[in-house]
């Protein structure tokens, strides 16, 4: 464990960390934590399958309200519960890189999917929350329901597996996402529209300068 905290804190040019099944647990994830707080190059981390409890979630929802750089988080096949989702909701809530969560296998039921809920009404970068096969029913169903009301970036919400009966309430989720996908696709054409016009006007460098975060969008036209 000390070999991966100092393989971290020393800023390695790695973007992507695999550390599925290796018995971390809580007191691992506190020194990965500690390690992503200043870590500057991760992108993508998996932490499936690790014993990772409530504390340990808290320990790493620490890490994320400072570290500006993940972008995947893998949490799946832990124990991180209501508790642990509290924790990691509150970190999403000022949170503004993360795009991919996955919290599939992990004890949370009702009120975990509350503080989840309430925290997509305010975040604006999250694309893609897993939540499959945890304890979910309809009424943390409808929590995540009214959040999409206001919610404008998740397009994937993954819930099979869990206590939910009441169908028109998968149905108002799905047809959400759908409308936050579609949305989201209508803006990136926009964008890619204006770079090529852009372009042409030979001023593409004052997009990159003046917003940066609409030109790495469309890195793939470019």
């Amino acid at each position: 464990m000390d070999q991966i905290q100092q393989f971290l804190d020393e800023k390695l040019l790695v973007n992507e960390l695999n550390l599925y099944n290796e018995s971390i647990g809580d007191q691992g994830a506190q020194f990965l934590a500690k390690a992503l707080e200043t870590n500057t190059t991760l992108t993508k981390f998996y932490l499936g399958n690790n014993q990772i409890g409530h504390q340990g979630a808290q320990f790493l929802a620490k890490a994320l309200e400072t570290n500006a750089t993940l972008t995947t988080l893998n949490l799946n096949y832990n124990q991180i519960s209501d508790q642990g989702a509290q924790f990691l909701a509150k970190a999403l809530e000022t949170n503004t890189t993360l795009t991919v969560l996955d919290l599939g296998s992990n004890d949370i039921g009702q009120q975990g999917a509350q503080f989840l809920a309430k925290a997509l009404e305010t975040n604006t970068t999250l694309t893609y929350l897993s939540l499959w096969h945890n304890q979910i029913g309809d009424q943390g169903a409808q929590f995540l329901a009214k959040a999409l009301e206001t919610n404008t970036t998740l397009t994937i919400c993954g819930l099979w597996n869990n206590q939910i009966r009441n169908q028109k309430m998968i149905v108002k989720i799905n047809e959400k996402l759908k409308i936050n996908h579609t949305n989201k696709q209508r803006l990136r054409c926009l964008q890619i529209q204006c770079l090529e016009k852009l372009e042409q006007l030979d001023r593409i460098d004052e997009i990159k300068s003046f917003n940066p975060i609409i030109y790495d969008s469309c890195l793939m036209k470019y």
